[in-house]
């Protein structure tokens, strides 16, 4: 039986982590906002302005969660924690054909207008007026 080298290990234990963190904030998103109409009038009606809040925090944490996973494994000379660093730590190497999955651009899984949303604090994508309640579940 072989071991796993440590660098690959620790890799392996940061991921973990990471992907359970996404999980919990995901479970926490769907509670309170995915579950029923009648928990998001609750919301709307006692606290409108810390729902409004909370619930855009925790959908782009975890969009922000998914799309750095699908980062390239370094940038800017830091290491990222990202499923092609995971891949690239592998000793053998996968063939190119097992990696096909890394090949993904997460930004082609969401609207037109994610780029300006999570680059950019431009005047076109911040809205004038805010919304002060949470948007409905989609049944």
């Amino acid at each position: 039986m072989t071991t796993m080298p440590h660098t690959f290990t620790e890799i392996i234990d940061e991921t973990d982590n990471r992907m359970f963190m996404l999980q919990e904030t995901w479970c926490i998103y769907r509670q309170l906002f995915g579950t029923s109409e009648a928990r998001v009038d609750l919301l709307n009606e006692r606290a409108p302005g810390f729902a409004g809040v909370v619930q855009p925090v925790l959908l782009d944490s975890v969009i922000l969660g998914i799309c750095r996973f699908c980062d390239p494994p370094s940038m800017s000379g830091n290491e990222n924690l990202s499923l092609k660093r995971l891949i690239d730590a592998l000793d053998p190497k996968p063939s190119l054909s097992s990696c096909q999955c890394v090949r993904f651009d997460a930004s082609s899984c969401f609207p037109e207008s994610f780029e300006r949303r999570f680059s950019s604090n431009s005047r076109r994508t911040v809205p004038k007026h805010p919304e002060t309640c949470v948007f409905r579940p989609k049944q």
